[in-house]
């Protein structure tokens, strides 16, 4: 098919399939109108911030559900992005490249010049840490897509190149004097190619990468503020851990904005911990409420059950797989690890949502760490009213791990 033939076909396609959208969403409304309403109505006026996550939560399950069609419409508009060969969907907000990675478009990155404020804010922590007889240490996961390369990314789209934020962070970092730990020389190290630091369909980083990360942070720790953990290198040894795959099994954060048939599905790899272990984990929500339950590593940091649950409904566009670490992402969680020999130090663990995987495998090697994601909370003073929270916990270590982009939501 010649390019002006390709070219009607897709506007034809387009038009009826706008037509036709049009037509099933006035007739499924007709049909299934009076049910959608009947169940936004049971849904109480929320009177607390973790009775507003809940009311968020069964309105979200009400209207992504299958009620009206609307996951059958995502997946039809997917499918009519990939048939018209377009890079790029929802507004220019996701971009698919050449090798099918998506990626977030933006039209504005962040100038490299903010970069110095950055390092200031993490300076100022590293400040706080150290008067408290603490350590400090920033971990960057590297940026999502790789640096620009025509043979990659399909022309004449915003892809942003975040490259030149992080250069400038590290540089800062290296002036200001704070230890900084960046993982794409890291991943480089280790020989992790690109395709298995991140999910196609996802910014966080997969099973393979956060070992690659949790090693180079004890390494870090060990190296440069003697912090003696893991001598015998046992939690180092990936041996030591059941690793599973779970094929075409995931839709990520990108995937589920842009859907399956524009972005397909990853599949998900668990490191399930092969030794014995035992912990309690508390979560607090922002109006005080906490939980706190007790078990092993195996189902308590990491939660089978999601997995599970996931199988179950065999819909990838509702839950998320990444919630097998702790549940998701907490605002404030305390892992405490009941069989940590005396002495072993405390953790503090400040994270942008992509945290928990380390988090979950540094436990061993504390008595208690501390596991904060000030960007859990909708709230724009979040990290300030957090990391005031924090000032009795004294940690023995800090560790702030996020990508250059979002430091300005997790700092204060």
């Amino acid at each position: 098919m010649g390019m002006k033939a390709r070219r009607l076909a897709q506007s034809a396609f387009a038009a009826l399939f706008c037509a036709t959208l049009v037509a099933f969403a006035a007739a499924s409304l007709a049909v299934h109108g009076p049910a959608m309403y009947g169940k936004l109505s049971e849904i109480a006026l929320p009177a607390s911030a973790r009775e507003a996550r809940a009311a968020f939560a069964a309105l979200e399950d009400i209207l992504c559900a299958d009620l009206y069609g609307g996951t059958a419409l995502s997946e039809a508009h997917a499918f009519v992005q990939r048939f018209m060969g377009k890079h790029e969907t929802n507004g220019f907000e996701i971009l698919r490249g050449e090798d099918g990675f998506l990626e977030y478009g933006r039209l504005d990155p962040d100038p490299p010049e903010i970069a110095s404020a950055y390092a200031g804010r993490l300076w100022r922590l590293q400040s706080r840490t150290e008067a408290h007889g603490g350590k400090f240490l920033f971990i960057s996961p590297p940026p999502r897509h790789r640096r620009y390369d025509e043979g990659t990314y399909a022309p004449g789209l915003p892809y942003p190149d975040l490259h030149a934020l992080y250069d400038a962070v590290f540089y800062h970092l290296h002036r200001c004097g704070v230890a900084g730990i960046d993982l794409r020389a890291e991943f480089e190290r280790a020989g992790l190619p690109f395709e298995a630091r991140g999910f196609r369909t996802d910014d966080r980083l997969t099973a393979e990468a956060a070992f690659e990360a949790f090693r180079a942070a004890v390494g870090t720790l060990n190296r440069d503020f003697g912090a003696a953990l893991d001598p015998d290198g046992f939690y180092e040894n990936l041996s030591h851990y059941k690793k599973e795959t779970y094929a075409r099994s995931f839709l990520g954060v990108l995937g589920k904005r842009a859907g399956t048939a524009f972005g397909g599905l990853d599949d998900f790899t668990v490191l399930w911990p092969a030794f014995p272990s035992a912990y309690t984990l508390s979560i607090r929500e922002e109006d005080g409420f906490e939980q706190t339950w007790a078990g092993p590593g195996a189902t308590l940091l990491l939660r089978p059950s999601v997995l599970k649950a996931a199988a179950e409904a065999r819909n990838p566009l509702r839950g998320d797989l990444y919630d097998v670490y702790m549940g998701g992402a907490h605002l404030d969680a305390r892992i405490r690890n009941l069989s940590a020999p005396k002495g072993a130090p405390k953790l503090l663990l400040i994270h942008d949502g992509g945290g928990a995987p380390l988090a979950v495998l540094l436990a061993p090697l504390f008595r208690e760490v501390r596991v904060v994601c000030p960007v859990a909370s909708a709230e724009p003073d979040a990290a300030v009213r957090l990391h005031n929270r924090l000032e009795g916990f004294a940690p023995d270590y800090v560790i702030v791990e996020s990508r250059a982009e979002n430091l300005d939501r997790v700092l204060p």
